[in-house]
Order: C-alpha cells, then sequence, then structure tokens
C-alpha cells in the first residue's frame, strides 16, 4: 500500500473506473502519467503498456511508453517505441527536446538522428509556409534563418535553409 500523496485521490478515483471498465482507453492514460508524476514509474510503465495495445495507432501512446521505458533506462525499448510514434504521426520535437522523461536517451546518437529529422521536417514546413506567403516573404525567410541560428538542440541543418534563400 502506498501513503498519501499529491494525486492520491485522483488514482484512487481512476482505479475505481478501470475497475469497473478496464478497457477505457482515457482512464489507462491518464492512470499512467498520475502514476509517473508520484513516482511510480513501474506502474505506469504498465498502464502505457496495456495502452498500447488497446490503442495499437496511437502515436501518444507510443511517445509516453516511450517516456517511461526511458525512465527505467530500458534505452533500446524506448528508442524504437519513439521511433514508432514518430511514424505514427508524433512530431512535438520542441516537446521532445525538453521532455525531461526523456533525458537519458538525449545523448542516443538515435534520439538525435530522430530529433534532427523532425526539426528538419518542422524547418522545412515553416520555410514553405513562411515562402508562399504573398506578404513580407523577404521577412519570413530572415526569421527562419534567426530560427535556425538560435537554435541549440540540435541546430537546424544550413542545407535545409539555404535552399529557400
Amino acid at each position: 500500500m502506498h501513503k498519501p500523496t499529491r494525486h492520491a485521490f485522483e488514482i484512487q478515483f481512476f482505479e475505481s473506473i478501470l475497475r469497473r471498465n478496464p478497457k477505457d482507453s482515457d482512464v489507462i492514460e491518464i492512470l499512467g502519467g498520475l502514476y509517473t508524476k508520484e513516482g511510480r514509474i513501474d506502474e505506469g510503465l504498465r498502464m502505457d503498456r496495456r495502452l498500447v495495445r488497446i490503442k495499437p495507432d496511437n502515436a501518444t501512446a507510443y511517445y509516453n511508453l516511450a517516456c517511461s521505458l526511458a525512465l527505467k533506462k530500458r534505452r533500446a525499448e524506448a528508442m524504437r517505441m519513439l521511433e514508432r510514434a514518430v511514424a505514427l504521426g508524433y512530431k512535438d520535437v520542441d516537446w521532445m527536446l525538453q521532455d525531461p522523461d526523456l533525458d537519458s536517451l538525449k545523448k542516443h546518437p538515435a534520439f538525435r538522428a530522430l530529433a534532427a529529422t523532425l526539426v528538419r521536417e518542422k524547418c522545412a514546413a515553416l520555410a514553405e509556409g513562411w515562402v508562399a506567403s504573398p506578404r513580407h516573404p523577404r521577412g519570413s525567410i530572415v526569421r527562419l534563418k534567426r530560427l535556425a541560428e538560435a537554435s541549440a538542440r540540435p541546430p537546424y541543418p544550413r542545407s535545409q535553409i539555404e535552399k529557400f534563400l
């Protein structure tokens, strides 16, 4: 039995709902997050695995599973789940780069390569939208260049930027 914590009421509440409806994916996702916030990583991991079984095409479910695995220092498996999340459509590279749950992966070459790919895609999408804009198209490219120069992790590749100049 766990001692009462900050999220004890919410955990107890959602556990009672889950007992009545064991396939409620929303409740499973919420419980996974609450367990992780409370430092109950094994239980959070169990919920994340359960959610992936129920929603095998959900990018966020795989992202959360990758986070739980990274917290457990299971880097290879965490990278596979993160790659799966991206393949399913997870694109929030800004959060991925600052998410403390993924700290154990951030020096991993596969993580850096995946993040760099997402950054290039984001850069290209932003540039395409800015260049297509009839208002201040040149100013938009300058903003993109400043964004690229200011980015520290990972840097936007010059080759990707130069093709829009």
